[in-house]
C-alpha cells in the first residue's frame, strides 16, 4: 500500500489529502498493455496537480515524481511512446499537446482504416 501522502499539509500549506482517492487514480505502466488502439502517453514532468505547481507546490517531491516517471515509461510495450514534457498537467500548453497528440493517434488509425499508410 502507497503512504507517499504526508498526513497533513506542510506547515503553512492549506489542502486536502485523500489517500484512497489518490492511490485509485495512479497509472501503471501495466494499464497501457491492454491498449488495443493506437497508444501514446504525455507525462507532465512539473506535476501532476495544482499541488505540485513549481515552484512552491506543497506536494513537490523530485525524487519520487522522477522514479514514477521513469518506470512509467521503462514499463510500457515498444509500440506505445512516452514524451515526457517539462509542464505542469494544468498548463495550457500541455493540453495543447495532448489534444495534438490524439488527434495524430486518430488520424493515423483512420488511415488505417482506409487502408492507407
Amino acid at each position: 500500500v502507497w503512504d507517499g501522502l504526508p498526513s497533513r499539509p506542510p506547515e503553512g500549506r492549506n489542502a486536502r489529502v485523500r489517500p484512497p482517492l489518490a492511490a485509485e487514480v495512479t497509472p501503471s505502466s501495466s494499464d497501457f498493455t491492454l491498449a488495443g488502439g493506437p497508444t501514446a502517453v504525455v507525462v507532465p514532468l512539473e506535476g501532476f496537480d495544482s499541488y505540485q505547481k513549481r515552484p512552491d507546490g506543497p506536494f513537490i517531491d523530485e525524487d519520487a515524481d522522477t522514479a514514477f516517471c521513469d518506470e512509467l515509461c521503462r514499463g510500457l510495450r515498444a509500440d506505445i511512446p512516452c514524451e515526457q514534457l517539462a509542464l505542469n498537467i494544468n498548463d495550457p500548453a500541455f493540453a495543447d499537446h495532448v489534444a495534438d497528440t490524439f488527434v495524430g493517434l486518430w488520424n493515423a488509425a483512420a488511415r488505417r482504416e482506409d487502408g492507407a499508410q
